[in-house]
């Protein structure tokens, strides 16, 4: 006989083309998986509107550390350094530029690995110094910072889920949203950006700034966008601040990057430099890409709707650093705190009756989230003394 094939011809032949479908499909089904695997995700934290990613060193940890732009070494803590045999280099000291513009040095170490999650970063000469004042600032310990560029590929930074995206087929050099960037000469990152549909700038894009757009006060006077008129919050002036909170916020009516537009945003005012910065608070409004390689980003909406800030309400109270296990505040002039006799420098103590002890930035800060008419008690701490008094949120700004 000649077969199966001979006696059903038809149910051969569609036997035949189910079997090419299956091949088609199975190699689809593999294009898509390498194509998945292809990009690799790390997760991350907000602290204090700061990325925070782990990290191993030299196959040790993980570490919690900074994500930063521009920044031209590693940058560990030295205890850190010194768990982890970070080796000593020949020129035992270093210095460097930080986003601020401020000198920091510490001394020059071999890095030898370097890796979030699965993910090698670039490894190599580290600065190991005290990050004591990043602790202060956050509330938690931070065992490095590390340059966003040291991952090699392009970044897409998804502050819905809190993942990065690391991958060479992620496209950041084409369509309506990229932006292109130029790096000035201390090594960040700056793209060409509009305040209120005139005002062009350099913009600065500062992953280690956790504001929206930070403006040097004189240069935002001569452009027109501070009059004695724009409405503000004045913080009063204490040591304690240690450039943790700006002398001052107001808004502008816009900013927009490329194609990316956030209304209303808040501003730092700053009382020197002359550069203009942007920092996550404008960035987490986006889906952002960076791809150092090909000088881009990519700034795409994620959503129909021009997102703005929210307005901002509050007894008048913003923390500064933690001190003695507390944090100090700085105080909005004429505001519901300035009002109870609460000074910039006192030590917030308690919240209701609650502690705030070993709590973070974060922790303490969402406990201080309030809508208009609620009241909280606080406790302050001032030369020895406490004090409690019962505030009662308003409109700031």
């Amino acid at each position: 006989m000649g077969g199966d094939s001979a006696l059903f011809p038809g149910v051969t032949t569609g036997i035949r083309a189910m079997r090419r479908r299956w091949v088609i499909g199975v190699c689809g089904l593999l294009c898509t998986v390498w194509a998945h695997a292809a990009v690799d995700t790390v997760p991350f934290t907000l602290q204090r509107n700061r990325i925070v990613i782990y990290c191993h060193v030299n196959k040790v940890g993980p570490y919690p550390f900074m994500l930063d732009s521009g920044l031209p070494e590693i940058v560990i803590a030295d205890d850190v350094a010194k768990y982890a045999k970070a080796k000593g280099l020949p020129d035992s000291t270093l210095e460097m530029p930080d986003s601020m513009g401020n000198m920091i040095g510490g001394d020059a170490v071999q890095i030898d690995s370097l890796k979030a999650g699965a993910i090698k970063l670039e490894s190599g000469r580290g600065l190991a110094m005290a990050l004591s004042g990043y602790k202060a600032l956050i509330g938690t310990p931070i065992a490095g910072l590390v340059d966003i560029a040291r991952f090699g590929k392009p970044v897409a930074i998804d502050f819905q889920t809190s993942q990065l995206r690391v991958g060479a087929d992620i496209e950041a050099t084409a369509g309506k949203y990229v932006v292109p960037l130029t790096y000035a000469a201390d090594g960040l990152p700056v793209a060409q950006g509009v305040i209120n549909g005139k005002v062009a700038a350099d913009m600065i894009l500062d992953l280690s700034y956790g504001g929206t757009v930070a403006l040097p006060e004189n240069w935002a006077r001569k452009q027109g966008l501070v009059t004695s008129d724009t409405p503000r919050i004045v913080f009063e002036p204490s040591p304690e601040n240690q450039g943790a909170v700006p002398d001052a916020q107001c808004r502008v009516q816009n900013l927009r990057i490329g194609n990316a537009t956030l209304a209303r945003p808040v501003c730092d005012l700053m009382p020197s430099g002359d550069r203009v910065r942007l920092g996550i608070g404008f960035l987490k409004h986006f889906h952002v890409t960076f791809d150092p390689a090909h000088k881009t980003t990519r700034l795409e909406p994620t959503g129909p709707d021009m997102p703005a800030s929210p307005s901002i309400i509050g007894v008048g109270i913003v923390l500064t650093v933690r001190a003695s296990d507390l944090w100090a505040v700085q105080v909005a002039l004429r505001s519901p705190a300035a009002e109870a006799d609460v000074h910039s420098g006192d030590l917030l103590s308690r919240i209701g009756k609650q502690s705030v002890k070993d709590m973070s930035y974060d922790d303490v800060q969402s406990k201080l989230s309030m809508g208009a008419g609620e009241r909280i008690d606080l406790t302050f701490e001032r030369d020895g003394e406490s004090h409690t008094v019962t505030l009662e949120a308003e409109p700031l700004l």
